[in-house]
C-alpha cells in the first residue's frame, strides 16, 4: 500500500490514557480540542484514511510511546455531530522514552521533533515510522523476533526415557532443527509425543508457540485462511492456523506451530500452496486484504527488514513446525505425499526395548506412583506389546485406574488398551485373550466373560469366531 500515511497521536493523560484502548474495538478521536477549537494540524485529520498507521504517545508527564495502531475510519461526523477520525490500538509495547527518541538521527527533522510532540495528530514519513518500529523491537520482547539459538541443548524435563534412548532422541531432534528441518515425531500411542513436542518448543521459544490438533475436515480454509464476515457483515480475510503464526494484528511475529496427529488431516489438500512456502519460495494467494492487495507469504531475506503491511506474512528462517503421528494411524488414515514428507525429518519416539521391573520403577519415580503390582504390570505391558505397541502414558492410565478401582484389570484393558487393537485379526484377538487369562491377574469368571463380550461386540466378530 504505497500511499499509506503514518501518524503520531498524542494522548493527554489528564484526559485519556492509551492503555484504555486495549479493551476497545476502536475510539472516536476528535479533530477539535476541549475548547472546541481545531487542533493545530487539523488538515492531518482530513488526510487520514482507513489503514493508515499510528504511533500512540502519552504526553507529559509520562512522555512515552506506548503502542501502535491504525486508522479504522476516515474523517467523518459522529452521532454527536463532531468531526474526527476513528482509531484503534493494535498492541502495547514496552514504553519508549521521549529522551531516547530525540537522539535518533533519522527522526531529528520530523514534524514530531520540531513540534516537540505538541499536537494531537502529527505526520511521520515512512522512514521515520519504520525507525520507531525498530526502536520498539529493541525495547519490547512482544515485538522483537529474536534469532533462535539452536545450539541450546534440548531439555526434556517432564518425560522419562531410558538414557540410551533419550540420548539418540535428543541428538536427532537437535541435529534436524539445526539443519532447518521441520519435525514429525512418530511412534506408538502413549510414548509422549505430544508432550515432547511442547518440551522442544519450550526449550527454544519458551511459550511462543501454538498447538492444534489436525482433523479430517481440515482444508486450506483452516490452515491458510479465507474470507469471513466481520461484525458489520463485511467479508474480510482471516488467517488460518498456519498464517496466524506470522502476524499479530498488524505486527509481524514468528510463533512455532505444533500439530498433533498430523496425518488425521488430508495434508496435501489442507496445506496446498504452503508446500512452496515451506521451502523458502514467495507465494501469492488468491485472497486480498482490506486495501485490495493480494495476500503474500514471503521468506526471510538476510539483512532486510520488510515493511509491516497487512498483506505480508513473513516466514522466518528459524520458524518450525513440530508435528506428531501415531504409527498405529499411519496406514489407516491419510497418506502424505513425498512432496510434503521431504520438508520434514521423521524422528521416532519408540517404546523401551526391554520392559522390566527396573524400567517400570523408574517410571513410577517420575510419576510419583507407588504400587505393589510391578511384576503384574511388567507382564501385562509386555503381553500387550506382543500384539500392539503402546507407550508408557497408556500404562500410567492403567495404573491410575487400578489404584482407584481395586485392581480391576478388565475395565482398565477395555478403557485404554483394546481400542488400540482395531485392525487385528480374529486369531490375534483370540490369542491375546488366552495370554491375558494366563497372567496372574486374579481374574474372576464374570470378569473374563465381560472381557469376551466386549471384544466380540467391539470388533464385530462373526459367528464361529468365539473368544476363548
Amino acid at each position: 500500500m504505497e500511499d499509506r500515511n503514518y501518524f503520531w497521536v498524542s494522548a493527554n493523560p489528564n484526559i485519556w490514557k492509551i492503555e484504555e484502548l486495549k479493551n476497545e474495538d476502536s475510539r472516536f478521536y476528535p479533530a477539535y480540542n476541549s475548547d472546541q477549537r481545531k487542533h493545530r494540524k487539523f488538515n492531518n485529520f482530513k488526510d487520514a484514511k482507513k489503514g493508515d498507521q499510528i504511533i500512540f504517545y502519552q504526553s507529559s508527564p509520562m512522555k512515552q510511546i506506548k503502542g501502535f495502531g491504525e486508522v479504522v475510519k476516515s474523517f467523518y461526523k459522529n452521532q454527536n455531530n463532531k468531526e474526527g477520525i476513528k482509531i484503534k490500538l493494535n498492541y502495547l509495547i514496552e514504553p519508549i522514552n521521549w529522551g531516547q527518541l530525540k537522539t535518533e538521527q533519522i527522526i531529528k527533522d520530523s514534524e514530531v521533533i520540531k513540534k516537540n510532540a505538541q499536537g494531537a495528530l502529527l505526520k511521520l514519513t515512512k522512514k521515520e515510522y519504520k525507525r520507531i518500529i525498530e526502536i520498539s523491537e529493541l525495547n519490547c520482547d512482544d515485538l522483537i523476533m529474536k534469532k533462535i539459538d539452536f545450539n541450546i541443548s534440548l531439555k526434556i524435563k517432564n518425560l522419562h526415557f531410558p538414557e540410551s534412548m533419550k540420548e539418540n532422541l535428543i541428538k536427532r531432534i537437535e541435529t534436524n532443527l539445526k539443519k532447518g528441518k521441520h519435525i514429525i515425531l512418530i511412534g506408538p500411542p502413549g510414548t509422549g509425543k505430544s508432550k515432547l513436542a511442547k518440551e522442544i518448543a519450550e526449550t527454544y521459544v519458551d511459550d511462543n508457540y501454538q498447538m492444534v490438533t489436525a482433523t479430517s475436515d481440515w482444508s486450506t480454509f483452516d490452515t491458510i485462511g479465507g474470507y469471513r464476515p466481520d461484525k458489520n457483515n463485511n467479508l474480510e480475510f482471516s488467517p488460518g492456523v498456519f498464517l496466524d503464526c506470522f502476524k499479530n494484528n498488524h505486527a509481524q511475529k514468528s510463533k512455532w506451530l505444533l500439530i498433533d496427529e498430523i496425518n488425521r488431516a488430508d495434508i496435501d489438500k489442507a496445506f496446498g500452496p504452503l508446500f512452496s512456502a515451506l521451502t523458502g519460495d514467495e507465494i501469492t494467494l488468491s485472497f486480498k486484504d482490506e486495501a485490495d492487495n493480494y495476500i503474500k507469504v514471503v521468506p526471510e531475506v538476510k539483512n532486510e527488514n520488510i515493511d509491516v503491511l497487512d498483506n505480508i506474512f513473513q516466514i522466518k528462517d528459524d520458524w518450525r513446525i513440530i508435528a506428531t503421528m501415531n504409527t498405529l494411524d499411519k496406514t489407516s488414515l491419510y497418506e502424505m505425499s513425498y512432496a510434503f514428507m521431504r520438508r520434514f525429518a521423521f524422528v521416532p519416539v519408540p517404546i523401551p526395548e526391554e520392559i522390566d521391573k527396573e524400567l517400570l520403577e523408574n517410571y513410577f519415580d517420575k510419576w510419583g506412583k507407588d504400587t505393589n503390582n510391578t511384576k503384574n504390570i511388567v507382564e501385562l505391558w509386555s503381553t500387550i506389546n506382543d500384539y500392539r505397541k503402546i507407550g508408557p502414558a497408556i500404562v500410567k492410565d492403567i495404573i491410575n485406574y487400578l489404584s482407584e478401582n481395586d485392581n480391576d484389570y478388565v475395565s482398565a484393558l477395555i478403557s485404554y488398551v483394546l481400542p488400540q487393537f482395531e485392525g487385528l485379526s480374529y486369531d490375534k484377538l483370540n490369542d491375546f485373550y488366552k495370554q491375558i487369562s494366563k497372567l496372574n491377574l486374579s481374574l474372576k469368571e464374570e470378569q473374563k466373560y465381560e472381557l469376551k463380550a466386549f471384544m466380540t461386540d467391539y470388533f464385530q466378530l462373526r459367528e464361529g469366531e468365539e473368544i476363548g
